[in-house]
């Protein structure tokens, strides 16, 4: 069968053939079928494998239609008892995309912002506490003044707000040098928001998705529940010295007093004006059989729990709180870090979200690291109707200057030949300046640039070369393509205007970046392309 299909970060750990998440289908439409595992089933587990047979779920494709089949029962049985067998169902796209979604990368209009780090604002530690210190908000208002004023605290301001700050939350817990670094971290947040402005998209990094801070002083209380480590003894006092590290009690389940906990401050949050960000937001497999549904095999193994429908619940629950505690005046936006994985019930629930950190290190050519498959499936946002963002730059580190320019090349042109195009402003991937200035002065984002898709049927555009992706923007009678190939052999392809549908001629056309022009024959545009290659053509037309 010639199927792609791609794994999700759903962790390991399943006993037998169980996967808790299949999605089928293309950018505009499909289905997925889930379920936490398969508890009350009928399995018939090989014991020299450890597998099942029949696998959990099967794919068909006969006669052009594909089929999935559930094996909820694997074997003949007589049921004795009565089974509660619980899964899911969901089509996709799972909501509309926002209104002028591509307008949000461009600099003369609202950009979203990743305000990092609870550290920065005076939480405890690295990156998982839920609030700052002690409940004291007052670092982010003070992020807010500056954001909403447009004016930097000067050196006077701030060293008396952190003095007072630090002596009632610092004291006694912190070393010299841990203080300090809480002084540049504040400093530098707190005087972003002047950088940011009032009409730009903020979010918060509120909580790295599978874990809560040791230094909570809710830990010490939910720390057997929320661990799922009934039986520790060592844990008990949290309030200990401050640490410039990560301090994370590993979660294993989202149970709902969790979920109470979370939304509490995070609505919290949401009130002084941030908008809420999850990091590795992937499903993580819950063991324990009293607050999961994990539960016990026959042979006394424990079988575990994807959490997806407590996960559900939880940022459906988040999702509903930015709506209601939405300020125009400090406009916020929700934002899931979702390490690839792309589970359509629960990461519906957001309005923006990023993706591909998992390539950062290796070759610096993008396309080598990322199919346009796999984008097409997971990245582009289109099944769950977020703006899609990127965190992928290839081989960035330990390379050349002149690899880091292909690795930003490349990956600049991958993803905007798949619309992922917000990081191109002000975002988390540095992209070449000129190249993101022709596609943003182009008219990318505004209301009177079409924008059409390789993937769409309208057949408004045909390339000689099926490696080679495009994006066709159009203003009026003007036209700007971006190519991108997958190709690693240089070729020359010809791209094809359908000109009886776009009713434009072309009549001119060259590389606006190198102003080097290419061959028109009537509807057909010849571009020579490098290996993994990406140019712009820029199509003057005649109507």
């Amino acid at each position: 069968m010639n199927l792609p299909l791609y794994r999700s970060h759903y962790g390991t750990g399943y006993i037998g053939s169980f996967l808790p998440y299949i999605w089928l289908g293309a950018e505009e439409r499909g289905l997925c079928w889930f379920a936490d595992n398969d508890k009350d089933w009928i399995l018939n587990i090989d014991q020299k494998t450890g597998m099942n047979s029949p696998a959990h779920l099967e794919l068909f494709r006969r006669n052009g239609i594909l089929t999935l089949r559930v094996n909820v029962v694997q074997k003949p049985v007589v049921l004795q008892t009565p089974r509660k067998i619980v899964f899911g169902m969901m089509a996709s796209p799972a909501k509309p995309m926002p209104k002028n979604w591509r307008a949000l990368g461009r600099k003369d209009h609202q950009r979203m912002v990743f305000c990092m780090g609870g550290k920065y604002l005076g939480g405890a530690g690295a990156y998982c506490a839920r609030y700052p210190l002690n409940k004291d908000f007052s670092p982010f208002r003070k992020f807010m003044e500056c954001r909403l004023s447009g004016k930097k605290l000067s050196s006077e301001e701030f060293d008396k707000f952190f003095e007072e700050w630090a002596e009632k939350h610092l004291t006694g817990r912190a070393t010299p040098e841990i203080r300090e670094k809480y002084r540049k971290w504040m400093l530098m947040q707190i005087n972003r928001g002047a950088d940011y402005g009032s009409d730009t998209k903020v979010t918060f990094y509120f909580d790295e998705f599978n874990s809560f801070s040791s230094y909570a002083e809710e830990a010490p209380v939910f720390y057997s529940e929320w661990s799922g480590n009934w039986y520790d003894e060592n844990f008990r006092e949290t309030r200990k010295p401050l640490a410039d590290k990560f301090n994370g009690i590993s979660m294993n389940n989202f149970s709902r007093s969790y979920r109470d906990f979370a939304a509490w401050f995070g609505a919290e949050w949401l009130k002084n004006g941030a908008g809420l960000y999850w990091d590795r937001a992937y499903p993580k497999l819950g063991n324990d059989p009293v607050t999961t549904s994990a539960y016990r095999l026959d042979n006394g193994e424990i079988q575990p729990s994807a959490e997806i429908w407590a996960m559900r619940k939880y940022l459906r629950r988040m999702w509903i709180l930015h709506q209601q505690l939405y300020d125009k005046n400090a406009p916020q936006y929700m934002q899931l870090h979702m390490t690839n994985t792309l589970v359509l019930p629960y990461i519906v629930w957001s309005d923006t979200t990023l993706d591909l950190e998992w390539g950062q290190d290796g070759n610096p050519v993008f396309q080598k690291k990322f199919s346009s498959p796999l984008l097409r499936a997971e990245s582009i946002g289109r099944q769950t109707g977020n703006i899609p963002t990127a965190f992928a730059v290839c081989g960035v580190r330990g390379v050349t200057k002149d690899e880091k320019e292909i690795a930003y090349r490349t990956s600049f042109g991958a993803l905007m030949v798949h619309d992922i195009g917000q990081s191109f402003s002000g975002g988390v991937v540095r992209h070449p300046a000129k190249m993101a200035a022709i596609i943003r002065n182009f008219g990318y984002g505004l209301p009177d640039c079409q924008v059409y898709n390789f993937w769409d049927q309208s057949s408004l555009l045909k390339i000689s070369d099926s490696q080679c992706k495009w994006l066709l923007l159009r203003r009026k009678d003007d036209l700007l393509v971006l190519l991108c190939t997958w190709n690693s052999k240089a070729e020359t392809v010809i791209l094809n205007l359908n000109s009886q549908t776009l009713k434009l001629v072309p009549n001119d056309a060259y590389d606006p970046e190198t102003k080097e022009p290419f061959d028109v024959n009537g509807n057909s545009i010849s571009i020579p392309l490098e290996g993994y290659g990406v140019r712009f053509v820029q199509i003057k037309c005649k109507t």
